[in-house]
C-alpha cells in the first residue's frame, strides 16, 4: 500500500510539473508597418499604409512546450492612394489607422528561467483604413478606403528575463492577408444636407503583412 501512495504521489508531481503554466502578459511597440493592398481589378490604385502601432498581448505555455498566443496591434500612420487625389489638397490626411487580431498556437523551442524562445502558426483578421478631407466655407468632402483581410502566417517571439521585476521581448509576425477593400466618399454641406454618397467593394491580391514589434514583458 505505501508503495502505491509512494507512486501515485511521484505521478501527481511529474504531471503538475509537466502541465505547469508559465503566463506572460506582453506590451510592445510595432516599428513602421508598409502594407500594400493591390486591387484585382488592375484600372484600381494600389494603396499604401504605413505607421507604427501599440501592441497589447499574450503568452502563455506549458512546460512540456505547447505554447499559445494572443495580440491585439492598434497603429496610426500615412496612407496614399489616387483615390484621394480629386480632393485637391486635403484639409487633412490622408492618414491610415490599422487595427489588426492574430491568435498563434505553436512550441517554445527554449524556456529557461531567463530565455523563451516561440514560434508559433496564425490565424487572425485585420482591417486597414485610410481617410481623407477636404473643407471649404459651404461644404465638406470626405473620402475613405476601407481594407478587410483574413491573416494567415507565422510568429517567432524572444522573451528575456533579465531580474524577476520584468522581462524584454521581441517577435516578428510575418502573414499573408487574403480580402477585399471598400470605398466611399460624401459631400456634406454645412447645414447637415448630404449633397452625394458613393460606395464600391472590390477584391484585393493576397499582400503581405509585416509586424515587427518590441516591448516589455511580466513573466510569472
Amino acid at each position: 500500500m505505501k508503495k502505491i501512495v509512494l507512486t501515485l504521489a511521484a505521478l501527481a508531481i511529474g504531471m503538475s510539473s509537466l502541465f505547469a503554466w508559465t503566463n506572460i502578459p506582453i506590451l510592445g511597440i510595432t516599428g513602421t508597418i508598409p502594407t500594400f493592398i493591390t486591387p484585382a481589378d488592375s484600372e484600381l490604385d494600389t494603396i499604401k499604409t504605413n505607421g507604427v502601432g501599440l501592441n497589447l498581448g499574450y503568452i502563455g505555455y506549458f512546460d512540456f512546450g505547447l505554447a499559445f498566443k494572443d495580440t491585439t496591434t492598434l497603429g496610426f500612420g500615412t496612407a496614399k492612394s489616387n483615390y484621394f487625389d480629386s480632393l485637391n489638397s486635403p484639409f487633412y490626411g490622408p492618414f491610415g489607422i490599422d487595427f489588426s487580431e492574430i491568435i498563434g498556437v505553436g512550441y517554445s523551442v527554449i524556456r529557461t528561467d531567463n530565455l523563451f524562445l516561440g514560434v508559433f502558426g496564425n490565424i487572425g483578421v485585420s482591417t486597414e483604413i485610410a481617410v481623407a478631407a477636404k473643407k471649404t466655407n459651404e461644404y465638406k468632402t470626405g473620402k475613405v478606403i476601407v481594407a478587410e483581410s483574413l491573416l494567415l502566417g507565422t510568429d517567432v517571439t524572444a522573451v528575456y528575463t533579465p531580474s524577476k521585476v520584468f522581462s524584454l521581448f521581441a517577435s516578428v509576425s510575418v502573414n499573408a492577408a487574403f480580402g477585399g477593400i471598400e470605398t466611399a466618399s460624401a459631400v456634406v454641406y454645412e447645414d447637415k444636407d448630404l449633397k452625394s454618397h458613393d460606395e464600391e467593394w472590390y477584391s484585393a491580391n493576397p499582400y503581405l503583412k509585416v509586424l515587427p514589434t518590441i516591448g516589455i514583458a511580466w513573466k510569472f
